[in-house]
């Protein structure tokens, strides 16, 4: 698991972080992340089997949630469905009311899909996989089963999923980020200013004005004699430098 935590926590930075310190998030939608029921390679599905498919599709991409779970959980219940038809059903409605904020009922029936999951059609087994583990990952981490949580994270990474939008889904809805791990990546303070560079700036002071230390500005040495500083310059007397020979 430390490897998963790795990982997810690598995504945290990459994408601001998330948790306590971060703008509040919008609630996550799960909606499958691909075609329930493929367009090549279906034709040997049973035809019931298919519609439960792409009925939980339709409706999920609809945002018909409360339609979706109804429906859904009457299919799980029908004494008449085969057990894929189940699976399905129950993966569905899990979705469905985690979309809801029904947290706890979706938990319920991912729990209920796991008698039925054996029995999940090959051709829809890997979007189904995705679509359970996301709904499993936001409803964990709502109602702080935060090792269930990353436990379906593991789930995730071993499908070959970019961790990266599931992180920001577990952190925006988890009950209370701190406890997740993954969710405590630190911001800078709202008191500390750093540069590009990432090293804080140091303030710049102007040194004291002192006229020993000052820059003359002019470094031009007279003929026979040593460099005189502007205000020496300045002392002379006009007679001496601009009149000409004094009258014989």
């Amino acid at each position: 698991m430390s490897a998963v935590v790795a990982v997810f926590a690598a995504a945290v930075v990459l994408t601001g972080g998330c948790g306590g310190g971060s703008p509040a998030q919008a609630q996550p939608v799960i909606t499958p992340a691909g075609k329930i029921v493929p367009d090549k390679g279906s034709g040997d599905l049973p035809e019931a089997t298919a519609k439960v498919g792409l009925d939980c599709q339709t409706m999920l991409e609809n945002r018909d949630f409360a339609s979706a779970a109804t429906k859904m959980d009457q299919v799980a219940s029908a004494d008449d469905s085969t057990d894929s038809e189940k699976a399905i059903a129950q993966i569905c409605a899990a979705a469905a009311k985690a979309n809801m904020r029904h947290y706890r009922e979706a938990l319920e029936s991912i729990d209920a899909a796991k008698e039925n999951l054996s029995d999940l059609p090959p051709e829809m087994r890997s979007l189904l996989s995705e679509l359970r583990y996301h709904t499993e990952l936001i409803s964990a981490a709502a109602v702080g089963e935060y090792n269930r949580a990353q436990e379906a994270l593991a789930r995730l990474l071993e499908l070959g999923h970019k961790l990266g939008d599931y992180v920001r889904d577990a952190c925006a809805v988890a009950s209370d980020p701190a406890a997740l791990p993954e969710c405590t990546t630190a911001t800078p303070s709202a008191t500390m200013t750093e540069s590009p560079s990432g090293k804080p700036k140091t303030p710049v002071t102007s040194p004291p004005e002192d006229s020993t230390t000052r820059p003359t500005g002019d470094t031009t040495t007279p003929t026979g004699g040593a460099s005189k500083s502007p205000n020496e310059r300045k002392s002379v007397s006009p007679d001496v430098d601009d009149d000409g020979p004094a009258p014989s």
